[in-house]
C-alpha cells in the first residue's frame, strides 16, 4: 500500500511539474507575441499617419481642380 501511495506521489509531482514548465513556457510565448504586436502596431501606426496625410492631399488637390473647372465654365458662359 505504501509503495502505491509514492507512485502516485510521484506521478502527481511529474504531473505538477509538467503543468509548471507548460505555464513557463506559455508566458514566454506570450512575452514575444506582445513584442512582436508591438512592432507591428507601430508600423500600423505610421501607416495610417502617411495613408491620412494622402488623404488629405488628394481631397485637396480635388478641391482645387473642382474651383478650377468651375471658373473655366463660369468664364466659359460669359
Amino acid at each position: 500500500m505504501k509503495n502505491r501511495q509514492s507512485d502516485v506521489a510521484r506521478v502527481t509531482c511529474d504531473n505538477l511539474y509538467g503543468v509548471y514548465l507548460l505555464g513557463k513556457e506559455a508566458v514566454t510565448l506570450h512575452y514575444f507575441l506582445n513584442e512582436d504586436l508591438s512592432k507591428e502596431n507601430a508600423i500600423l501606426l505610421l501607416l495610417e499617419s502617411l495613408l491620412s496625410k494622402d488623404v488629405i492631399a488628394i481631397t485637396n488637390a480635388r478641391r482645387e481642380t473642382n474651383m478650377e473647372v468651375s471658373l473655366i465654365q463660369g468664364q466659359a458662359n460669359h
